[in-house]
C-alpha cells in the first residue's frame, strides 16, 4: 500500500497569485516541472530529516519496546532504522500539474497511522520462536550459539542465562555469542503506535515549502529582469 502526500498548487495561499502569473508567462513544459521537482525534492528532504531524527519532525516517535530492540540487527533504540530499507523506498513522481511524495512498501502504512492490537500465530509450525531476553514471560526459553554469518540478534550474556536457573551443562557448547529466542504458541501484540514519516498535514512542511516557492519565484523574477 502506497503512502502519497500531493503537494500541488492549492497550498501554496501566499504565492499564488504571482505562481499563476509566473506559470501563465512559461507556458506548459520545464518550468512548471521543475517547481514541482523543486517541491518533491523539498519533501523527500523532510522525510530524510524526520527519520534521522527520529520523529523530530512530528514531535517524536514512541521509544521502542525493549523487546524489539534486543530482537534488532544492531540492537538499535531509534525506530524504524534497523535497515534502512523502508527510509529509502521513499520517492516522488512529478508533473506539470503535481507531485506525489510515498513509498510503496506495504509495512508504512501500519507505522504512519498505527495499528490495533492484534494476534501472531504460526502459519505452518506448532510454535513461534523469537528473539526475547532471558526471564522473558508467557513462554519457554531457547538458547544457541550465533551461527558465523548469521545476524547479530537476540544476544544474552552467560549471567543473564544463569540468572533464569539454566545449567552450565545445558547450555550449547562452542564458541561465540549466547542468542536467547522465546518459543509460544501465539503472541498478543498490542499493536504498532502511530510514527509519522510523512508530513500529518500542511503546517508540518508549510516552513520548508514556503522556502522552496520563494526560492523557485525569486529565480524566475531574476531571469525576467535579465532577459529584458
Amino acid at each position: 500500500m502506497a503512502i502519497r502526500l500531493v503537494v500541488d498548487l492549492e497550498g501554496a495561499t501566499r504565492f499564488r497569485r504571482r505562481i499563476d502569473q509566473l506559470i501563465r508567462e512559461a507556458g506548459p513544459g520545464a518550468g512548471r516541472l521543475q517547481l514541482m521537482t523543486r517541491l518533491g525534492l523539498t519533501v523527500l528532504r523532510w522525510v530524510d530529516q524526520n527519520f534521522a531524527s527520529g520523529g523530530g519532525k512530528v514531535g517524536g516517535w514512541r521509544p521502542l519496546r525493549p523487546l524489539t530492540i534486543f530482537g534488532r540487527r544492531k540492537g538499535s533504540a531509534v525506530p524504524l532504522s534497523n535497515t534502512g530499507l523502508l527510509k529509502g523506498s521513499f520517492t516522488y513522481a512529478a508533473t506539470e500539474d503535481d507531485v506525489a511524495v510515498g513509498t510503496a512498501n506495504r509495512v508504512a502504512a501500519w507505522h504512519q497511522f498505527g495499528t490495533a492490537p492484534y494476534i501472531i500465530r504460526p502459519r505452518v509450525k506448532k510454535a513461534l520462536a523469537f528473539p526475547a531476553p532471558p526471564g522473558f514471560g508467557g513462554g519457554g526459553l531457547f538458547v544457541r550459539r550465533r551461527p558465523a554469518g548469521t545476524p547479530v540478534v537476540g544476544i544474552a550474556s552467560l549471567k543473564s542465562l544463569l540468572a533464569t536457573g539454566a545449567k552450565r551443562s545445558s547450555l550449547p557448547k562452542g564458541k561465540g555469542q549466547f542468542q536467547s529466542f522465546a518459543v509460544v504458541r501465539e503472541v498478543h501484540h498490542p499493536g504498532l503506535p502511530a510514527r509519522p514519516m510523512l508530513p500529518r498535514n500542511s503546517a508540518d512542511i508549510a516552513t520548508e515549502v514556503t522556502t522552496t516557492l520563494q526560492d523557485w519565484v525569486d529565480e524566475a523574477v531574476r531571469r525576467a529582469m535579465e532577459s529584458t
